[in-house]
């Protein structure tokens, strides 16, 4: 990693085990110590040790986002539904149904509506191409699926017309509901083209 003015090198993690964490499975990942990993920055000259810290961090998200680009979401997702015990629950049939489905016709995004977030949750393990946009009226839930992976929260207060770019008019989405309100009925999943 270079620094204009001298030169930064970050001892620890190696650049391939960093990518490798994303191929594993991992939903996300903890800087720890002086570096990526518990390593510990040298810079020469010695530059503010927030300069460095920014370098790292920066680093670290591109390895990450091309670890991400380059995975193979069908098979990942063909070997995670296999491992995973059979159930009974609608709820996880359903974002099962969704993964599938948006992989299929390559929809741009899943839409969720939920209240307390397994919903979106559950997609998430299933580790989805498409992000998952979970819309819920409680902060706490939104809050909540800022842990996951995939998962973009909505805050929904009151109806607006707030581009973020998800998608564009032509695009198919997945908008998984549920069948009553509360926790545990979501099974309805619609296959809708954004107008």
């Amino acid at each position: 990693m270079q620094w204009n003015g001298g030169s930064v090198k970050v001892s620890g993690w190696r650049k391939e085990e960093r990518g490798g964490v994303g191929w594993r499975g991992a939903g996300g990942t903890l800087l720890g110590g002086f570096g990526c990993g518990g390593g510990v920055i040298e810079c020469n000259p010695t530059p503010l040790p927030w300069v460095a810290l920014f370098l790292s961090v920066h680093t670290h998200g591109q390895i990450a986002r091309e670890a991400e680009a380059a995975m193979f979401h069908r098979q990942l997702f063909e070997e995670l539904r296999r491992s995973t015990h059979l159930t009974r629950d609608p709820s996880e049939a359903a974002a099962i149904g969704a993964v599938e489905s948006s992989l299929k016709c390559c929809a741009s995004a899943i839409i969720v509506l939920t209240k307390t977030g397994r919903s979106a949750h559950l997609i998430s393990r299933y580790r989805p191409r498409a992000p998952i946009i979970a819309v819920t009226r409680n902060g706490q839930t939104a809050r909540q699926c800022h842990l996951y992976r995939g998962i973009f929260p909505v805050l929904y207060t009151k109806p607006s017309n707030d581009a973020r770019g998800f998608f564009k008019e032509g695009d198919v989405v997945i908008v998984l509901t549920g069948w009553r309100p509360g926790s545990g009925y979501t099974n309805t999943m619609r296959v809708v083209p954004v107008p």
